[in-house]
């Protein structure tokens, strides 16, 4: 799918299709029929120039004809009517090599051209005795050297090697050699940038190659030069060549800045890491976000954010904190936070929020879907156009550092609070993008869907064992049912006569069939109540006659089952009317056979009370027969369901240990993940040996009261969950503490010294809350080691678990993790904090760098290194005015944008740096390491010290 356009925010850089190397209709470029004689002529051909140029697609383009400025000011002047930069240029050929190396020298698109040509002319020395051009008009090279050109140049002026890997070129590998002329040329101060060519397409190798990949040790310049793409145009059709530039603004000043900063700002158009326009973007991003009605401010707070970096800096109280809260509170991150961060930022929502109304616009990933969401502290964030919150984290130093410490009692409080992060990471649409294509199946374990599965499958083991139980409760009684039984017996054997036995046994056999039927007719009836309530589903409304076609053997179906349940319901009531009219009928045979065992018994009756026998004792017992057997029957039905009942149960529980593995699998393959990426990290997921939560539920489900049991619970916990133990025992020894719990007998937990209080509380609890605790387990628990710093990783002593580190290191290793994963939006609160200088140049600046491709980062700082070393896209210079908290105005302008505003790095010097004059100290005492000449010099010296 193509990245979608972007709306920067205003004062942002963005990126720029640029050719630095154009000639112009009077440098030779192709322009059939144009007038370059008069001015006229020369105006109507320069728009035409410039109209073929912005129909290749640049923007910003240099003309750099040979020796020569002499139609620049009408190509400006075109350029500027087309809404184009051209920066004014001019090539030479130095008297570098053999034949020369060609040097394009470039200036400020509003700087003067005639001074720029009359500088430019004095630095390659041409004069009368030294001509820029023969008689025949054609250029000639300077005849000095390209070291002394660039030495003589202006500091207006911006010197790019064109081609320099073609024979003439400057890096020519058949004439370069280390403290040549040439490489002396390559490693001077004053090169900006150099164009090495395409790649041919095929698989390269040697001199060249190496140099595109920078791989070259003896030339130091590879690895800081900035390489360009440039198409030395003389007609439309090779107008294709071109470099990407992000820039503030196409001067001089940004594009140095560029150039500086190349692997952030600059693209050629062979780069493998462009795919189409850089300015889209794929990933989701905040947009803005809007502050009104804060406690803490007398005016509103806006601020745009950039979708790849921004940086906020400022001085106390003017409102970093402000925004960091007021992400946090729209986006949701105060879940799964240490305690200590969660409550502090619950005392921000309610001291400086209360009153608050927090919008913020956000663009979802791929889709690039905009919508706003509003959130106010009674009501909790609402969006307006009713899409998903995009998924925003974000990540303070004191989080991260309050993880690996821990804010509860327990020592896998620190692991506990890392396996939230790393839970929290699979709801990841990129991480689970990743993890799905590793095999790995996320369906169940992203934190609202495993919550949600994990209730859904207790409540079926609850269901199961609850009805396993009842079964059990039941059959245990059989015995009293069948003593009941045989008593009844005995009983109605000392009232019958024994002459009479046969008759009245087969009199009563009669009435039981007689009153079975009836018991069977009444309850046809009930059925035929049940089925008359059965009604037809309601026809769906169906708007398109697919549907309806498709629906109509359904609507048949139902129709046919209606009709027969109809006919089923009348069918019940004339055979059971009819059987209870034929059993008070005179002629029916059953009827009379009814009859004469009615009559048997009325006569046995008044035997028995001619003989003083309690004839309704004799009644009753009769019924009871009835009963007990009835209830041995159910018993019997119970006794085959029972071994099901114990399948379900067990299939439910391992239901429930299925969900945790898959998530520990998960969670392997996602800390797998982080450590490919991170290797100064790894990790280990130890199964079910965090029991923390699990006996805080137990205490909560209990209702103990703060300090009750907690002996006999960690005894316990200790017991069935133990560090020392393995996966095995563990599951072994939970098996038992369930079925402690479901029998309620803890006889076989003797060995975990139990108290008996504890016991005797654990029996006093309904059947209800013991199925409950036993669906509960101990959770994982994750050990992050990292690299101690010049260890060997092959060493296992060179790694330290993270809660043993110091808090420097602590921070550096969440941080890594923090950064490792995902493209969701990262908001990240000082995230200097607790590291040293040189841990944020390599840490956080290399990472934020090459994290910015995939996803939006927005920092807030007080360290330097950060929006300067970074290139932020946009900083934002936030400050209190008296009592209101807004982006800072310098000269009337809000003070936002990249570092090429002038502004922007007058705020940063200001604030982070000290003020310009420490800068400017500091810069005089390190004067020493400041000429990339003498760097790459004394690195190359150093290499070859060290290779003798």
């Amino acid at each position: 799918m193509a990245e979608a356009p972007v709306d920067l925010p205003s004062g942002d850089s963005r990126w720029y299709r640029t050719d630095f190397q154009v000639a112009s209709p009077m440098g030779g470029f192709k322009l059939p029929g144009a007038d370059l004689l008069t001015p006229e002529g020369r105006a109507t051909a320069a728009a035409s120039y410039v109209a073929l140029i912005k129909e290749a697609g640049i923007e910003v383009f240099a003309v750099t004809d040979h020796n020569s400025t002499a139609m620049l000011e009408e190509v400006r002047t075109a350029a500027r009517t087309a809404g184009l930069v051209m920066f004014p240029g001019m090539e030479l050929s130095t008297g570098t090599g053999s034949d020369g190396v060609h040097l394009l020298l470039l200036g400020d698109p509003d700087a003067d051209i005639q001074q720029l040509t009359n500088e430019w002319m004095k630095a390659a020395d041409f004069s009368k005795d030294h001509p820029a051009f023969n008689d025949q008009g054609q250029h000639l090279p300077s005849h000095r050297s390209m070291i002394d050109i660039l030495d003589s140049l202006p500091e207006d002026t911006l010197a790019i090697a064109p081609h320099i890997l073609t024979e003439n070129g400057v890096a020519s590998g058949d004439s370069i050699k280390e403290s040549s002329i040439k490489w002396r040329c390559l490693h001077h101060d004053r090169l900006e940038a150099v164009d090495v060519g395409a790649p041919n397409g095929k698989s390269e190798s040697g001199f060249n190659s190496k140099f595109r990949a920078r791989e070259l040790d003896n030339f130091p310049a590879v690895h800081r030069m900035a390489y360009v793409s440039t198409s030395d145009a003389y007609s439309p059709e090779q107008l294709e060549r071109h470099t990407w530039v992000r820039m503030h603004k196409p001067d001089l000043a940004s594009l140095r800045q560029a150039l500086l900063d190349h692997e952030a700002r600059i693209f050629c158009d062979w780069d493998t890491r462009l795919a189409g326009d850089p300015d889209g973007v794929k990933h989701a991003y905040v947009r803005s976000i809007r502050l009104e009605g804060l406690s803490t401010s007398s005016s509103t707070l806006e601020v745009e954010f950039d979708p790849r970096i921004t940086v906020v800096i400022g001085s106390r109280g003017s409102g970093k904190s402000t925004i960091i809260q007021g992400l946090r509170a729209l986006y949701g991150g105060d879940t799964n936070l240490p305690e200590s961060v969660h409550q502090e930022s619950a005392r921000y929502q309610e001291e400086v929020f209360r009153d608050a109304t927090i919008t913020s616009s956000f663009v979802e990933s791929l889709s690039s879907a905009e919508d706003t969401a509003t959130w106010q502290l009674a009501s909790g964030t609402q969006t307006a156009l009713d899409h998903s919150l995009i998924n925003v984290r974000v990540v303070s130093q004191k989080e991260l550092f309050e993880r690996t410490s821990g804010d509860r009692p327990g020592t896998q409080s620190p692991s506990a609070n890392m396996l939230a992060l790393v839970d929290e990471a699979l709801d990841d649409d990129q991480v689970s993008v990743e993890l799905v294509a590793r095999g790995v199946d996320v369906t169940s374990v992203r934190v609202d869907q495993f919550a949600e599965e994990l209730h859904d499958r207790r409540r079926r083991f609850t269901e199961a064992s609850a009805l396993r139980l009842e079964t059990e409760a039941k059959l245990a009684g059989r015995k009293k049912v069948e003593d009941d039984l045989a008593e009844v017996n005995r009983k109605l054997a000392a009232l019958d006569d024994e002459e009479e036995k046969k008759k009245l046994t087969s009199a009563q056999a009669v009435l039981t069939d007689k009153a079975g039927i009836l018991r069977y007719s009444s309850k046809a009836d009930e059925l035929a109540t049940t089925l008359e309530q059965i009604v037809q589903p309601e026809r769906p409304n169906l708007t398109t006659d697919a549907g309806a076609h498709f629906f109509a053997p359904l609507e048949q179906l139902a129709e046919r089952a209606s009709s027969a349940v109809a006919d089923l319901v009348t069918e019940i009531r004339r055979v059971t009317g009819a059987a209870r009219a034929g059993l008070d009928s005179e002629t029916d045979e059953f009827a009379k056979t009814i009859a004469a065992a009615e009559a048997v018994k009325t006569a046995y009756e008044a035997r028995l009370a001619e003989l003083g026998v309690d004839l309704s004792q004799y009644g009753a017992l009769g019924v009871e027969k009835v009963a007990f057997t009835d209830e041995l029957a159910t018993l019997d039905d119970l006794a085959k369901q029972q071994p099901k009942q114990v399948e379900d149960e067990a299939a439910a529980w391992a239901a429930i240990n299925e969900l945790f593995a898959q998530r520990r699998s998960a969670r392997d393959s996602f800390t797998e993940l982080v450590s490919s990426r991170t290797p100064g990290l790894r990790f280990s997921v130890d199964a079910h040996a965090d029991h923390a939560s699990w006996r805080q539920a137990i205490h909560t489900e209990l209702g103990f009261r703060q300090g009750d049991h907690v002996d006999s619970l960690l005894s316990v916990a200790e017991w069935i969950w133990g560090a020392s133990l393995d996966l095995d025992t563990r599951l072994a020894r939970s098996q038992v503490w369930r079925d402690a719990l479901l029998s309620n007998d803890y006889t076989p937990l003797s060995d975990a010294h139990l108290s008996s209080s504890f016991v005797s509380r654990l029996k006093q609890a309904t059947e209800t809350v013991r199925i409950g605790l036993a669906t509960l387990s101990a959770d994982d628990a994750l050990d992050m080691r990292f690299l101690k710093e010049g260890n060997d990783p092959a060493d296992e002593r060179s790694w330290q678990t993270v809660t043993d580190g110091s808090p420097g290191q602590r921070s550096a290793a969440m941080l890594a993790f923090t950064l490792s994963y995902g493209d969701s939006p990262l908001v990240l609160d000082q995230p200097e904090d607790d590291l040293d200088s040189a841990l944020v140049s390599e840490l956080i600046v290399t990472q934020f760098r090459k994290a910015r491709w995939k996803r939006q980062l927005i920092v807030v700082t007080h360290e330097a290194n950060i929006p300067v070393n970074t290139d932020a896209e946009v900083v934002v210079v936030l400050e209190n005015a008296e009592g209101q908290l807004r982006i800072m105005k310098r000269e009337g302008e809000v003070t936002t944008g990249p570092i090429d505003n002038p502004e922007v790095r007058k705020s940063i010097q200001e604030l982070l740096e000290g003020g310009v004059r420490a800068f400017v100290n500091r810069e005089r005492r390190y004067d020493n390491e400041l000429s990339k000449y003498r760097i790459d010099v004394g690195m190359l010296a150093r290499r070859r010290s060290g290779d003798s």
